[in-house]
């Protein structure tokens, strides 16, 4: 299974991603800011992880990396 995570603050860059990742046939997930992203990372294992350096703030990117 391909399992990737899509981390951005702006919704509709973030529902477009993960809508041509699933038409690829990737298992892909969505979070919207760094809190978001954090809980679904605890919960489980994603290889890949696609996200935004600025979130709500420069910080918040660079702080989830």
């Amino acid at each position: 299974m391909k399992k990737i995570l899509i981390v951005d603050d702006e919704t509709p860059i973030t529902d477009g991603l993960i809508e041509l990742f699933e038409l690829n046939e990737y298992v892909a997930s969505g979070a919207y800011d760094r809190d978001q992203a954090e809980a679904l990372l605890a919960a489980e294992f994603f290889p890949v992880i696609l996200a935004d350096l600025r979130l709500k703030s420069e910080a918040d990117g660079i702080a989830l990396l």
